[in-house]
C-alpha cells in the first residue's frame, strides 16, 4: 500500500555535544488519489458569479518531499487545488469559462 519514510527527529541531551537520532517511520501512499473540489462561487473578470467544482487526480512521486516539505501533504493539495481553481476562472469571462468546460 505505501512505503515507509524514515526520517531522522533529533533529541537534545542536556551535556552540550550530546546528539542523538531516532528514527520514526511514516507511510505514505504512492498510489493516484482522487478527491472532489467543493462547489464554491468564485467571481469571473466580467464581475459575474460562478459556482464551480472539480475532480483532482494527484499522484507523490517522491515521498521525502511530500513527508518533510509539508506537515500534511493530502490537505495541502486540496487546499492548493481549490485555490488555484478560483485564481485560475477568477482572471477569465463567463465566455471563456463555458467554452472551456
Amino acid at each position: 500500500m505505501g512505503h515507509p519514510v524514515y526520517l531522522p527527529t533529533p533529541t537534545y541531551a542536556c551535556s552540550a555535544f550530546s546528539l542523538s537520532l531516532s528514527l520514526r517511520s511514516r507511510v505514505v501512499d504512492l498510489r493516484t488519489v482522487l478527491f472532489d473540489v467543493p462547489p464554491q462561487e468564485i467571481l469571473s473578470k466580467d464581475s459575474v458569479t460562478v459556482t464551480v467544482d472539480a475532480v483532482v487526480y494527484y499522484k507523490i512521486d517522491n515521498p521525502m518531499a511530500a513527508v518533510c516539505n509539508v506537515s500534511d501533504a493530502a490537505t495541502s493539495t486540496q487546499l492548493l487545488a481549490s485555490t488555484t481553481l478560483r485564481n485560475v476562472l477568477g482572471t477569465k469571462n463567463l465566455s471563456d469559462i463555458l467554452a472551456e468546460r
